[in-house]
């Protein structure tokens, strides 16, 4: 009994030595799967932070490199820039310089003949009173006086009106100018208000007069169908209602979105959501438009230039009748006046010469203006075509280099193969 008693110890001793360490297995297991779980969060973050490092150190690079680009951008359109300034300044400086050597060749040798002339008979002058200093002297100090009864007073109203036009439509001629301190004064505060009421008004006098002559061409024309034709931009044969929406803009056709629907109830007359020409021109009678512009379109230079030959023909020709100029004085002075040089050694001095002139500038001078405006247009669009041209021929040139490439790749793949 006492040896079963002394198995049954040891065995129960043994047992819980084997739980003890299974206990002791399990605590350290435990560790173990603590420690590595914490090793594989320390990796992770480590792993992160370069990650992110490695991000943002990209970010970084890409930044730089887009700062660098932007940079360099905005050099390349600086340095554009500063080359088209100086086509400009070199193209500017060339015809100065053109002009300068022209008028040089025409006037310097009449000018050289009048001073020898003027040298010599200043000294047949000197000759007629025997060189008397004295006389000569008392001459020039009063040579003014010597026309004096024939000289006009200049400020009188209509004078001084004739020397306000100058002022407001810029020509100045430079016939007589204010001598006193107050005259000086209120050419500064006149010029300052009357400049810009007086453009404002000769351009819009210039725009009724050439809407006119857009009026009187377009009469000409089958207004309808050309109207129709130049409004119809996708060249379907019909508007659609974006195309007659905008049409009616360009016709200067004022109506409200309503009032647009009700128009369209009534002109489609088949529900295609299409107009055609026969509902074209009703919507045109119903809404009363005005074609002349839009049937004139593409033509404005054509029309503005004969207006202002026209106009300048007949400038000179009552130029000419009033003031008994020859016809090449008329029409030197006509464009003097016109392009608002006024060098002011032709100047009307009758009456009636001035009231040709105020009338014959108001029209002309917008006239110029509107010219100068539609050919820096012209030439604006011109340019921005050639660009869209340039980068798509440049784009096919690319287009052209990079299929050949991929031709050469595969032909050298085949070879491989």
């Amino acid at each position: 009994m006492a040896l079963f008693n002394s198995k049954m110890m040891i065995q129960m001793q043994i047992k819980q030595n084997e739980t003890k360490e299974d206990a002791a297995a399990t605590v350290i297991q435990k560790h173990m799967r603590r420690y590595s779980a914490k090793k594989k969060v320390e990796r992770r973050r480590s792993q992160s932070f370069s990650s992110t490092n490695a991000i943002a150190l990209r970010m970084q690079a890409n930044k730089t490199k887009s700062r660098k680009k932007e940079i360099a951008d905005t050099m390349q359109s600086f340095v554009k820039q500063v080359w088209k300034i100086l086509q400009y300044f070199a193209a500017f400086a060339g015809i100065i310089i053109f002009g300068g050597l022209m008028f040089s060749v025409f006037e310097y040798e009449n000018a050289k003949s009048s001073i020898e002339s003027d040298i010599v008979g200043l000294a047949k002058f000197e000759a007629y009173f025997e060189h008397n200093e004295t006389v000569l002297a008392y001459i020039r100090a009063n040579a003014r006086v010597l026309d004096a009864k024939e000289r006009k007073n200049n400020w009188d109203v209509g004078s001084s009106t004739f020397y306000a036009f100058t002022i407001a439509t810029t020509i100045g001629y430079g016939v007589f100018s204010p001598t006193t301190v107050g005259g000086q004064i209120f050419t500064i505060v006149y010029a300052l208000l009357a400049i810009p009421i007086g453009t404002s008004c000769i351009v819009a006098i210039a725009e009724m007069a050439l809407y006119g002559f857009t009026v009187l061409y377009s009469m000409t024309l089958n207004r309808l169908d050309i109207a129709f034709d130049n409004l119809d931009t996708d060249g379907g044969g019909f508007l659609d209602h974006d195309e007659l929406r905008e049409g009616l803009i360009a016709l200067d056709v004022k109506i409200n979105e309503e009032e647009f629907q009700h128009v369209l109830s009534v002109i489609d007359e088949d529900g295609d959501q299409q107009i055609d020409r026969t509902e074209f021109k009703t919507a045109v009678h119903l809404l009363h438009a005005d074609l002349s512009r839009v049937s004139a379109r593409g033509a404005e230079v054509k029309i503005l230039l004969v207006t202002l030959f026209v106009w300048l023909g007949l400038g000179t020709l009552i130029f000419c009748l009033v003031e008994e100029w020859t016809f090449i004085e008329g029409i030197y002075f006509t464009m003097v006046t016109l392009t608002t040089i006024g060098l002011g050694d032709y100047a009307p001095d009758t009456n009636g010469g001035r009231a040709v002139l105020y009338v014959f500038t108001f029209v002309g001078i917008g006239l110029v203006a509107t010219l100068i405006h539609l050919v820096g247009d012209m030439a604006e669009k011109a340019e921005h075509e050639a660009h869209i041209k340039m980068a798509e021929a440049r784009a096919k040139m690319m287009h052209r280099k990079r299929k050949g490439k991929e031709e050469s790749n595969e032909q050298n793949t085949k070879v491989r193969v």
